[in-house]
């Protein structure tokens, strides 16, 4: 499940999604637009469009990446497994920090 292409502005991987109106699992094709995170169907359908600034990283274990949409109403939500494409995507997401970075900022400005 690593097939993750990092190589341009539009990188893509591999991920599974939850609409959130079903207990069915997806498995998606991710794609990294220049503002916006795509889930793809395998039929090649927009299934969920989110722009970066909204995505929130909720609760999972640590070798899974688990994404929704902050404030929204449908409780979807897209599992990513790749570590190349959840940094990626870290990279891309000022609320997703699973590096600890803005962390570190914050703890840095309260000591000194």
């Amino acid at each position: 499940m690593n097939a993750t292409s990092i190589d341009s502005s539009n990188a893509h991987g591999r991920g599974i999604f939850f609409d959130g109106l079903t207990t069915a699992h997806h498995d998606v094709v991710v794609e990294l637009a220049p503002h916006t995170l795509q889930v793809h169907g395998v039929d090649g359908r927009v299934l969920a469009q989110w722009p970066y600034d909204e995505l929130e990283t909720l609760p999972s274990p640590d070798d899974v990446m688990r994404l929704g949409r902050a404030r929204d109403a449908v409780l979807a939500r897209l599992e990513i497994t790749d570590p190349q494409l959840a940094a990626a995507i870290d990279e891309r997401s000022l609320p997703v920090d699973r590096t600890g970075r803005i962390e570190r900022r914050l703890r840095a400005k309260v000591i000194f």
